[in-house]
Order: structure tokens, then sequence, then C-alpha cells
């Protein structure tokens, strides 16, 4: 075949590939035009729209004369105040890199100003006005999915039902990051209808989430190519290994060790040690169920502790028997400087709270010296619906970027999407009750509840803090990578939206 017909044939793909978009986005608009909306639940949804409507209503008492006209510079300030915050202090901010494109969440914020102005005005934002076409297609997207989980609020199913049923027809592997993401939340809107209703399931059938996808032999290494993980990670366990510098023996009691890349960080930092050498270490990992990927991280440790000298040993307790015995669950010796590592783990048992609070009263009962949490950075876990979902919104626009950003391989992004978020975005919008397994709160709300245990928030270590600068230099991509204290607490953020965070603590003497 020529090079003509390759282009001819390469341009005819491009212009039906446009048309079938151009079809979805008439048929949004349409449904869009149908859709009554109403104000009544704007006083219980999340501060970010209840900023967007203060917003909008000053600037529709503002006379037209006294508008400013340019675009579309002016109109991004009015969603700006959607922007997440956590009360961040002495922020470190490097210069992102240069696109001719919108961030997801600031798409998300136009779609969210939009939507408000829709209320006020009854019209569509003018603020639309002069983005790019993909841009503004995009807005259009977002905004089609806030009034669909609006009317699945307010269980107006067959209304909400048309806009999912246009969303559907986009082709996942053909799709940006923002459509991916409406793409996700429509799935997760299906299955909630489907809860209740019994419709949808030709859609939710269909979906790749049942589909046999691409694994990732090797999670680790594709966690490595993630900046902000690989700052939170290795920024607390320097922060151990500070805490633990003059220690002779120390035992690190670990509720989540998943491959346990931190651990072998660890043992390396504490073998290479001159002035206090080490004696003994031991790794306790707390595990909810027997998992052969724990049995290979304690083989993996093992090795790496034979080859550099090192007195070690690997136990795996069971978190049933923890809860049940407390303070007799380990065997363990006065002279030892006890850690707790809680990475990622204590929010999966925040369904159960009684769990939970036997869990904190099992760590107080060992005393440890330290303890280090690191967890999402968010507040996704509301009992009122639309609140849960602007947030839950927020939350992934940033980390579908997040991956899109940092992995050239689509193998391992969609993986992690369709493998990770997916999963996750479906319970946290569909579910309801001890159902949904999946909720996040932010370091405000751990810190209220850690205040019941008698623990207090401790300074991170100077030299952990300045590790975290040094992990964001190493990657290209860290550009749109930033890290702040909110309090005492280390907050990473992509693209100004917090991600993470890593906070230390120790109890109260008493």
């Amino acid at each position: 075949m020529s090079s003509s017909s390759n282009a001819s044939a390469k341009d005819a793909e491009s212009e039906n590939q446009k048309q079938r978009y151009d079809t979805v986005d008439e048929e949004l608009q349409v449904q869009a035009n149908v859709v009554s909306l109403d104000y009544l639940y704007l006083e219980m949804v999340s501060p970010p729209f209840q900023d967007c409507l203060e917003t909008m209503k000053i600037l529709s008492e503002i006379k037209p004369q006294d508008s400013q006209p340019t675009l579309p510079s002016a109109s991004f300030e009015v969603p700006r105040c959607c922007r997440r915050s956590v009360g961040i202090e002495n922020k470190t901010r490097r210069q992102p890199q240069s696109s001719s494109q919108l961030s997801a969440n600031h798409i998300i914020e136009l779609a969210a100003a939009s939507f408000v102005h829709s209320k006020i005005s009854h019209t569509f934002a003018s603020t639309l006005s002069g983005l790019s076409a993909d841009d503004a297609r995009d807005v259009q997207l977002v905004l089609s999915l806030l009034k669909c989980a609006e009317k699945v609020c307010s269980e107006q199913y067959d209304c909400a039902g048309n806009l999912l049923e246009v969303h559907s027809k986009l082709r996942l592997n053909q799709m940006n990051v923002i459509q991916r993401l409406v793409y996700h939340f429509n799935q997760a809107l299906c299955e909630r209808i489907e809860r209740k209703t019994g419709r949808f399931k030709h859609v939710l059938h269909s979906s790749p989430h049942d589909s046999s996808i691409a694994k990732i032999s090797d999670i680790a290494a594709v966690y490595q190519k993630l900046p902000l993980n690989q700052v939170i990670q290795f920024t607390g366990i320097h922060s151990v290994a500070d805490h633990v510098s003059r220690s002779r023996k120390v035992n690190i009691v670990d509720l989540n060790i998943c491959c346990g890349t931190q651990m072998m960080i660890l043992i390396q930092n504490l073998a290479e040690r001159s002035d206090h050498p080490i004696e003994r270490v031991r790794i306790t990992v707390v595990a909810a169920s027997s998992d052969h990927s724990i049995e290979e991280a304690g083989f993996r440790l093992k090795f790496l502790a034979e080859s550099l000298n090192l007195y070690f040993s690997f136990h795996v307790v069971s978190l049933e028997y923890v809860l049940n015995h407390q303070e007799n669950a380990l065997d363990l010796d006065p002279e030892e400087t006890v850690v707790v590592h809680a990475s990622f783990a204590l929010r999966h048992m925040i369904t159960d709270p009684n769990r939970l609070e036997a869990l904190m009263k099992f760590i107080r009962s060992i005393n440890p010296s330290l303890m280090i949490m690191i967890e999402a950075e968010a507040n996704v876990n509301s009992p009122i619906f639309v609140t849960r979902f602007v947030e839950a919104l927020f939350f992934y626009g940033a980390n579908f970027e997040y991956l899109e950003d940092c992995l050239d391989s689509e193998g391992e992004r969609s993986c992690l999407e369709i493998g990770f978020f997916g999963p996750a975005i479906r319970n946290i919008v569909a579910a309801e009750g001890k159902e949904r397994k999946f909720r996040i709160v932010g370091i405000n709300v751990w810190r209220k509840f850690f205040e019941r245990f008698g623990m207090v928030e401790t300074e991170l270590s100077t030299l952990s803090i300045s590790h975290a600068n040094l992990v964001l230099e190493r990657f290209d991509c860290g550009d749109s990578g930033t890290h702040s204290m909110n309090g005492k607490c280390l907050v990473v953020n992509w693209k100004d939206t917090p991600m993470c965070s890593l906070s230390a603590w120790k109890f109260q003497e008493i």
C-alpha cells in the first residue's frame, strides 16, 4: 500500500473518531438540556461546591460593564476556589512542566463552576468559552457526569440513565485522562443504579473490569517509577532509621508490609551503621490473612540480612490473634526499641470501628517508641453520597493524571487504573454501609481519632524532609510533585492536589 493510501486511511480513521466524539457531545448536550436542576442539596455538598456557589453569586451581581472579559485566564479564577486544601504551610513548589492542556482537576473545577452557574442562571457558564476544543469537550463530559450524580442522589434513575448510556458508548482504549476518569465513575453510577433497579446489567457485564487484563509481574518495579510513592515511603523509612539510630535491638511491627521494599531499605541502613552497631533486627508482620507475598517478602529480607551479616528474624502474626490477645500477642524483649509502621493499613478498618479501636489498644499495649503512619490524604468517607462523589472525583482525577504523567507503559497504567482505581471508585460510589470498604480520611480526622488513645504527633526529622527533596529531584516527571507541611505532617501533592501524608506519633507518658 502506498504512503498516500496510508495517510488517507489514517485521515479517515481520525475523521471517524472525531465524528464518534461529536455524536456523543451532541447527545450529552441534548440530555443536559432536559435535566431539571434544583438547589436543595447544595447545602450539604462538599466545600468546593459551596465555595463556587458563593463566588458565582457575587459574580452574578456584577454588572456586565464591570466584568473582566479576558478569556480564558480570568475565567479560570472562578473555579480555583474548588482546590483541595489541607492547611498547607511552608510549601515547597517546583515549576510545573509546560503544557498546552489543562490539568485533570482544573477541568473538574471548570465543570463544577459551570454546574453551579447553571443552578443560578439555568444556563451554561460563559467560562467555557476560550477553551480548546478538547478541553471544552472534557469539561462538558464532567459536567454531564455531575448532573448524573445529582439525579442518582435524588433517585431519578431514568433521567440519570439517559446520560449514563451516552457515556457507555465511549471506548476505554481510545480515551484521554478525563474520559477514562468519567468512564470509571460512569460505571460506578451504573452499578449503583443496578443495585437499586436491576438496570445496566448489560453495561456492567461488558466492563473491562470483568475481562482479562494484563497483569504486572513486578508491582514493586512499577511503584519505583512513581515519584510521590517513593517520596512518602522512603521518607517514612528514613524517619524510622533516624529514630532507632542508637538502638542495639530493634523490632519493627509492620501492619502492611506488601512486598517489603521499605524494610529492605531499613535493613541496609541499619547494617551500615558504624557508630552504634546494631545487634538484632526483628520484623513482626501483623496480617489479616496468610499471604504468599508476605512469605516471599520475608524470604527476600532474610536473604538480604544474611548477605549483610545482620542478625535478623521475621515473624508473621494474625490480626485476629493480636486483637484477641492484646499485650500478650507478641513476645517482646524489654531491651528492644519497638516501632510500629502503618503504611496504608488503618483505613481498611474504618468500616469496623470496634476492630480499629481494638488494634489501637493493642498498639498502645506494646508501648512503641514511635508509630509511623502513611495514608492517602483525602476525605472520601462522607455518608452523603454527592459529597463523597465529588471528593472522590477530585482525588482520583489527580491520581489518573499522576499515572498518565509518570508511566510510559500503557499496560502498566491501565493495569493500575483498571485493577486498583476502578474497583475502589465503584465501591465508593455504588456501595453504602459496611459494604463500602474503600474509605479515605485526611490527617485532621486521624488526629482527632488518635487523641482518644493518648497519642501525640511528633516532628519528622530535618534529614528525612531533606530526603523528600532529593527523591523528587531524581524523577523527570517530578516537576509536578510538591511537598508541604500540615503542622508536623508531611503532605505530598500532585499539581496542587494532596495525595498522601506521612506523620509520626508517640504515646503520652501515663
